[in-house]
């Protein structure tokens, strides 16, 4: 921010202008991603609402600025061949952990879940009559947003889930023990 905000660093927080903010903010925007402008935005604006707080101004001048659009990133995910022969690679690695590691990649791919879900799903989340798998995730703090979900077993997961057995090496087969 100071190499785009010249004598930034030498103003008191009371002489931060609204004009300044969008001087820096426009320079800004021009060289760097969406993302680090929006990051950085947060952080001054943020300093600003301390100086508030503690009584060095009454207003945050910064709070016109408005955020940069980001775009998502484009998704370049590989062909079923090339999934195939990724876990393949995995499998065959020479680890003790080679088979159980490559099962574990499958099971992510195929159920679309986060590894702090996964990691908490259990044999008796896994509905094979309903063909869903049940979603809880950590028991602190559950799934991302917070709520349980259902997640349907695609064909590729039914045809392939006797695999997922190895992925707990020790009493795998007990309904409750986590995959």
């Amino acid at each position: 921010m100071l190499k785009h905000w010249s004598g930034l660093a030498w103003l008191k927080i009371r002489e931060v202008k609204t004009g300044d903010c969008e001087s820096w903010a426009t320079k800004f925007q021009q060289v760097t991603s969406a993302r680090a402008f929006n990051h950085t935005l947060s952080v001054f604006r943020a300093l600003i609402e301390i100086g508030i707080e503690n009584g060095a101004r009454s207003d945050n001048p910064s709070k016109r600025i408005g955020r940069a659009s980001e775009k998502p990133k484009k998704l370049s995910l590989p062909s079923v061949d090339g999934f195939e022969k990724f876990v393949k690679e995995i499998e065959s690695s020479g680890s003790g952990f080679s088979k159980p590691c490559a099962n574990l990649v499958r099971f992510l791919a195929f159920g679309g879940f986060r590894i702090t879900e996964a990691k908490n799903i259990t044999w008796g989340d896994l509905d094979f009559e309903k063909s869903v798998i049940r979603v809880y995730g950590n028991p602190d703090d559950g799934t991302k947003n917070g709520e349980f979900r259902t997640v349907p077993m695609i064909g590729e997961f039914i045809k392939k889930h006797t695999r997922f057995a190895d992925l707990s090496p020790v009493d795998h087969d007990l309904p409750t023990k986590k995959i």
